[in-house]
């Protein structure tokens, strides 16, 4: 009796642990549609301050389980154009304009150079008014598979050479650029 416990348990063992292989051995469609959408709201909320985002193409690079974890890695392109009509609503080049205001009013050595800084800085930015910009890049999305939830998933970007948290891909406020400019 003893041996057909045991053997019994041991194939519901086997069986138990080969259904849950295969149950998380794929990530669904709908959970890769989740985490396209996820990137795609992650982005248009970055960029709604400053840019129009004018049209998205994403796409799943690869989705894979590794003890219990999902890792689902999403491409992105999208146009953007600056919602800026000129230069001069920057905030980074408004920053700029009053500092170089200021240097001038003081009468300052650093003041010429500061106006010819301030002006390669607005013929340079420039350029980019009223033009659409395409932007690539790839985000990760982590998560534990075993509640096929992704809303509170880890989202990276892809850095230089490494996965780095998405926040950094947002533009910085309004003061930051206001203040660094």
């Amino acid at each position: 009796m003893k041996k057909i416990i045991s053997i019994f348990t041991v194939f519901l063992l086997i069986t138990g642990v080969n259904s849950t292989i295969v149950r998380a051995s794929k990530i669904s469609d709908t959970l890769e549609q989740q985490a396209i959408d996820m990137v795609e709201t992650f982005v248009e909320e970055s960029y709604n301050e400053y840019y129009d985002l004018i049209e998205f193409n994403s796409s799943i690079s690869s989705a894979t389980i590794e003890d219990n974890i999902a890792e689902i890695v999403v491409k992105t392109n999208f146009i953007k154009e600056l919602k800026a009509t000129d230069v001069y609503q920057l905030p980074y080049i408004q920053g700029m304009e009053t500092s170089v205001k200021e240097l001038e009013k003081a009468k300052a050595a650093e003041s010429t150079v500061a106006r010819f800084l301030l002006d390669e800085q607005v013929d340079m930015v420039s350029d980019y008014i009223g033009k659409e910009q395409e932007q690539n890049e790839v985000f990760r999305l982590t998560f534990d598979i075993e509640n096929q939830d992704i809303s509170h998933a880890t989202l990276e970007v892809l850095g230089m050479d490494e996965f780095i948290p998405a926040e950094y891909l947002k533009p910085d406020s309004h003061n930051d650029l206001y203040e660094a400019g």
